[in-house]
């Protein structure tokens, strides 16, 4: 009874990474995929590969948990602002496609119609 009472959670997973020094953080996952787990804090943004991470489930949603050297970790930052910038740049480097010129009715064409029709008059008319 007192289950049905409490109010449903949402899911949220998150990434504990420690850190060897004794640092540690908790960041907040905003997309996976099957090679890596995307992750982001207050102070970091983190791309850790999935065989790298422990998984756990808990009340809240998935605990992925990194035990790493701080070497590591920084280097999963790298990797995270690098994936951002190829992004980024395929973003603002995005081509609009070619239009085909064989399709549609040109206004070139509509007017080199309606001339030969013109002339074509004039010479039946003459």
């Amino acid at each position: 009874m007192l289950s049905k009472l409490r109010k449903p959670v949402p899911e949220r997973d998150r990434v504990v990474i420690i850190e060897e020094n004794g640092c540690a953080d908790i960041a907040t996952v905003y997309d996976t995929d099957e090679q890596a787990v995307y992750a982001s804090s207050a102070a970091q943004d983190y791309a850790i590969p999935v065989a790298d991470l422990r998984a756990h489930v808990g009340p809240s949603g998935r605990i992925f948990v990194l035990a790493a050297e701080s070497d590591y970790v920084r280097d999963t930052e790298r990797l995270a602002a690098l994936e951002k910038s190829i992004v980024l740049r395929q973003v603002t480097h995005y081509a609009k496609p070619l239009e085909d010129e064989g399709k549609g009715i040109r206004l070139r064409d509509i007017l080199t119609y309606a001339l030969i029709f013109i002339l074509a008059l004039g010479l039946i008319f003459k």
